[in-house]
């Protein structure tokens, strides 16, 4: 399964280089911005959250450019079964998704460093919403494109990021209101949010695992 990890790894490692580049030089960005001007807080709030949809694209990316080098085809005639392929895959996902907040951490710790004063409040739910568009878009999007075929990957992506963004939304405008006024509540809200989503990838794991076995390549 190392070897099947590898690979995953390998077909977006441009992409995943760039990725963290680009969250480098927003970094030094705003650093710079910090020092010179002041109150780059705003901008870094609307900024983490695009910073990490740029990781919600490599599994998509990998799977991809496998269907293209006919990979997938080939992956199942290996030694490995069925169940190494997909655990390869969601392993893909959550190290993908440790590097992007490694690097949101990395952003948010040197803007600090250079004195800004930053809304924690905001900046939490940056980082949540990176976390859950990282989790909930995967968690939606294998067992889509095992349904409907690796060809439409694009248009699954689009549609469950999408789809993720509008469960963290819709879950602040239902479950906020019913919380009390108090900081405490807020962290209690988004960590649930974060175990809850990892909860869903688990179960997606499970879900994809029952139809790629079952599905006929």
């Amino acid at each position: 399964m190392r070897g099947l990890l590898r690979n995953n790894l390998y077909t977006t490692q441009s992409s995943l280089k760039t990725a963290i580049l680009i969250n480098l030089a927003v970094a030094i960005c705003m650093v710079i911005g910090e020092l010179r001007f002041g109150n780059v807080g705003m901008i870094l709030n609307m900024a983490l959250g695009a910073m990490g949809t740029m990781f919600v694209t490599l599994p998509a990316e990998s799977l991809k450019k496998d269907a293209i080098a006919k990979w997938n085809r080939f992956e199942v005639t290996m030694p490995v079964t069925k169940k190494d392929i997909m655990t390869a895959r969601y392993l893909s996902v959550a190290i993908y998704a440790i590097i992007g907040q490694l690097c949101l951490l990395t952003t948010v710790g040197l803007v600090m460093m250079a004195g800004a004063e930053l809304n924690m409040e905001r900046i939490a739910y940056g980082m949540v919403l990176a976390v859950v568009v990282q989790v909930v878009t995967p968690a939606l999007m294998y067992p889509a494109i095992i349904a409907f075929g690796e060809e439409k990957v694009d248009v699954i992506m689009m549609t469950t990021m999408l789809a993720s963004i509008a469960l963290l939304v819709g879950a602040s405008v239902v479950v906020g209101p019913l919380l009390p006024q108090k900081e405490m509540s807020n962290v209690i809200f988004r960590i649930g949010t974060i175990v809850v989503s990892i909860l869903g990838l688990i179960v997606s794991y499970f879900v994809s695992l029952s139809m790629y076995q079952k599905k006929e390549l």
